[in-house]
């Protein structure tokens, strides 16, 4: 595995394992995002796990396939909700990952 691909791969699969991380311990910011938004703690829990596959799934070279498109699910999913709820600076920040 050389080259630029590969290094955006890991890139994107060490970004994707810090989100899941961050989103299962729930620090306080985060708990009381998803409850202003009227989202179940639950989500956060959900949303994590799938963030940690899609990590582990981007490392793999047999999976890639499938961690780019959960990546891509997820990404697509979090810009729609940020914008939804007026934070732009975030969104702009997913969609550029996204890209």
């Amino acid at each position: 595995m050389n080259g630029l691909p590969a290094i955006a791969c890991l890139s994107l699969a060490a970004l994707f394992a810090v989100i899941g991380v961050v989103q299962l311990l729930g620090p306080r910011f985060l708990r009381n995002a998803y409850a202003r938004w009227d989202y179940s703690q639950a989500v956060r829990i959900v949303t994590g796990v799938l963030d940690i596959a899609a990590a582990a799934m981007l490392i793999d070279p047999n999976l890639r396939g499938w961690g780019i498109g959960l990546a891509a699910v997820l990404t697509f999913g979090s810009v729609v909700t940020l914008l939804n709820h007026r934070h732009y600076a975030a969104a702009a920040a997913a969609i550029l990952m996204m890209a």
